[in-house]
C-alpha cells in the first residue's frame, strides 16, 4: 500500500474551468508548506486552524504571485485525514491550480497522492472505518436518489454501527462458551445450557439475514433492460415511445435494427439501461451484419436484469414468437447448471394492439410460455404511447420480486457491495453452525467457539480489522486522485 509518513497533494476538484478549484495537502510538512507558498492580507504566513484566511500563493522558486486564494489549514486529529492538513482555495483555472500543485510538489518531502490515498489515510488514522471509506465511493458515484441516501448512510455509520453490535454479542457468546471450558465442573445445566446459546447465535443470524438481503449494488447502479422479440414486432418504436425521444430508426421493413442501441432513463427512482436489439428469428441470417447483429443480442439477453419480450398484436403468433418466448423465459428464470439462480424480471409486451385488437391477445402470448413462468401480459401502442407508463411500472414492481429482494429503505442496515455481502454470508454460515453444533444433545463447545470466531473475522472484514493490503489497495484506487 501506500507509504503514510510523508505529505502528500492533489487537486481534489475536477480540472475543469470552475469557479473554484481546491489543492489538498495532507502529512506532518503540511504546515510548513503553507507558510512556505501562502503570504495572508497583513503580512501573517500561517492563518488561524480552521478559520478561511484571504491571501496569495507565492511560486517559491520565482517568488511571483500565482493567484489570490483563500486558505484554511487543519490541525491533527481534527481533519479529514486525521492529519495537519490544508486546502488552498484557488480560481476554478486548471492552469492555476496544476501550479500551485507544482509548486507544493517541488518542496522536499511533498508528493502528489494516489488515487484514495486521502481516504486511506483517515482510515488507517481511525477517522472512518473500511464501509465508510467505501461509502465515499458510494456518494461520489452516486447516480439515483436511492444510491445517494444509501451512501450517506453508510458513511455516517450505520453498518459500522450494527456490525460493532453484531460482534459483540458474538464474542459476549464466545467468553460463555469459553469459561464453560476452563471451569467444566460448573456445567451443571448443559442441555439447557446448550439450547440457550443456539437460540441466541440463531438470533444474531437472523439479523445479518436480513441485511444480506438488503443489498443495494443493483439497485444504486444502473437496471439493465432489454427489449426483444422478432423482427419488426415495434422494438425500437417501444424504444423511442420509453425514452420519449426518436432515437431508434423507425421503418415497417423487418430487420431495420441490425445493432444494440441504448439508452439511460430515470423512473420510480432508478437508473434504467434499456438496450434496443437486433430481432430474433429462426431463419439463417441474410448475412454477416445480420448474424453479429443476432449475437450481441443474444449478449445483451443474458447480461439483463430485466426483459421486455415484445409480441406483434395485429399478427397472429408464429414459430418466431414462440422462440422469442422459450428465450425469456429461460434467461428471467436463470437457474444456472450448477443451480444457482439469478432470476430477472420479465414483461410481455402486446405492441401493436390498436390495430387489430384481436389477432393476439393475452391468452395466445400466454400460451406460448412454459407453465412455471407467465409474465405480465400488457397491451401497448407504442406509435401512440399507450401502455408505456403501465410497462414501467411492471418493471419496477418486478424487478425486486425477481432479484429475490425489496427496495430497501435507506434507513436499514444495508449492505452495499459484493466484498460487505460476502463477508456477512459467511458470518451467516458459520453461526448457523456454531447454532447446529451448540443445539446437539452432544455437544461440541470447542467446535462451536471455533464457528464464532470465525463469525466474528467476517464481521470484522466488513469494517476493515482484519482485511488483507491486496483488497484495501483495491479497494482504495477506486478512488479518484485527491479524495
Amino acid at each position: 500500500m501506500y507509504p503514510t509518513d510523508d505529505t502528500i497533494a492533489a487537486l481534489s476538484t475536477p480540472p475543469l474551468p470552475s469557479a473554484v478549484a481546491i489543492v489538498r495537502i495532507s502529512g506532518p510538512k503540511s504546515l510548513e508548506v503553507l507558510s512556505l507558498l501562502f503570504r495572508a492580507r497583513g503580512g501573517d504566513k500561517k492563518p488561524a486552524p480552521r478559520v478561511m484566511t484571504s491571501g496569495d500563493i507565492i511560486d517559491p522558486a520565482t517568488k511571483e504571485v500565482i493567484d489570490e486564494v483563500l486558505a484554511v489549514f487543519f490541525r491533527a486529529p481534527a481533519s479529514y485525514t486525521g492529519e495537519d492538513s490544508v486546502e488552498i482555495h484557488c480560481h476554478g483555472n486548471p492552469f492555476i491550480a496544476k501550479k500551485i500543485l507544482e509548486a507544493a510538489t517541488t518542496l522536499k518531502g511533498v508528493r502528489a497522492s494516489e488515487r484514495g490515498e486521502f481516504t486511506y489515510r483517515a482510515f488507517l488514522n481511525g477517522k472512518m472505518d473500511l464501509a465508510q471509506a467505501e461509502a465515499v465511493l458510494a456518494v461520489i458515484e452516486s447516480k439515483t436518489d436511492f444510491a445517494l441516501k444509501t451512501g450517506l448512510a453508510q458513511l455516517k455509520g450505520r453498518l459500522a454501527k450494527e456490525a460493532g453490535k453484531w460482534r459483540k454479542d458474538i464474542m459476549d457468546i464466545l467468553a460463555t462458551i469459553e469459561a464453560k471450558l476452563d471451569y467444566p465442573e460448573d456445567d451443571t445445566d448443559g442441555e439447557t445450557f446448550g439450547a440457550g446459546l443456539a437460540e441466541r447465535i440463531l438470533s444474531i443470524k437472523k439479523e445479518m439475514e436480513k441485511a444480506v438481503e438488503n443489498t443495494a449494488e443493483m439497485f444504486a447502479g444502473e437496471v439493465n433492460v432489454v427489449i426483444t422479440g422478432k423482427p419488426n414486432v415495434g422494438k425500437s418504436s417501444l424504444f423511442n415511445a420509453l425514452a420519449r425521444e426518436d432515437l431508434a430508426i423507425v421503418a415497417p421493413v423487418a430487420g431495420t435494427t441490425t445493432d444494440t442501441l441504448s439508452e439511460t432513463l430515470r423512473w420510480d427512482g432508478l437508473l434504467w439501461k434499456v438496450h434496443d436489439t437486433a430481432g430474433l428469428s429462426g431463419r439463417p441470417a441474410s448475412g454477416a451484419v445480420e448474424e453479429m447483429g443476432r449475437a450481441r443480442t443474444g449478449a445483451k439477453i443474458q447480461s439483463a436484469h430485466a426483459l421486455i419480450a415484445v409480441f406483434d398484436g395485429s399478427r397472429k403468433l408464429d414459430a418466431d414468437d414462440v422462440m422469442t418466448a422459450k428465450l425469456a423465459a429461460k434467461v428471467a428464470d436463470g437457474t444456472s447448471r450448477r443451480g444457482e439462480t439469478n432470476r430477472r424480471a420479465l414483461v410481455a409486451v402486446i405492441n401493436k394492439s390498436d390495430i387489430l385488437p384481436d389477432a393476439a391477445g393475452a391468452e395466445d402470448v400466454l400460451s406460448i410460455f412454459p407453465a412455471e413462468l407467465k409474465p405480465p401480459v400488457i397491451k401497448a401502442s407504442a406509435a401512440k404511447g399507450e401502455g408505456i407508463d403501465a410497462i414501467k411500472s411492471a418493471l419496477a414492481e418486478l424487478l425486486t420480486g425477481a432479484a429475490g429482494k425489496r427496495l430497501p429503505d435507506a434507513g436499514e442496515v444495508i449492505v452495499a457491495n459484493v466484498r460487505q455481502k460476502k463477508a456477512l454470508a459467511e458470518a451467516v454460515e458459520a453461526l448457523a453452525e456454531a447454532a447446529r453444533v451448540c443445539g446437539r444433545t452432544s455437544r461440541n463447545e470447542e467446535l462451536t467457539a471455533h464457528q464464532l470466531r470465525l463469525a466474528a473475522d467476517a464481521v470484522s472484514e466488513i469494517l476493515g480489522e482484519i482485511t488483507p493490503d491486496d483488497i484495501l489497495s483495491e479497494i482504495f484506487s477506486r478512488f479518484c486522485v485527491g479524495k
